[in-house]
């Protein structure tokens, strides 16, 4: 699942938030499963540095948002990207990805 993120920002919106809650609720179901939280920035914006941070703040504030909603901490790794471009749309890089289960590097 993908939470996106406005330009150089890493508060959740509403939608964001419902992502979230959403991903918990699988998470809260498979109870041994690892969560990985991968953060993104648009390499259209910023310096790389930058974009490093801003990805992890994104990933950080999408693990708080799970943990705050039932996910063990502990079972939840966040990992910053930096600026990797999306194929598709530079703006889709702007994200945060939630994988949950064995798929989670």
């Amino acid at each position: 699942m993908v939470v996106f993120f406005t330009a150089d920002s890493a508060a959740l919106d509403d939608a964001a938030r419902a992502v979230v809650l959403q991903e918990a609720e699988l998470a809260r179901a498979s109870p041994s499963s690892p969560v990985r939280v991968l953060g993104f920035a648009a390499p259209d914006t910023g310096t790389p540095a930058f974009n490093r941070v801003l990805a992890e703040a994104r990933a950080q504030n999408v693990a708080d948002g799970l943990v705050a909603a039932g996910v063990a901490q502990s079972r939840v790794r966040i990992q910053s990207r930096g600026a990797v471009p999306f194929e598709m749309m530079p703006t889709e890089s702007r994200r945060v990805e939630i994988i949950i289960g064995s798929d989670a590097p």
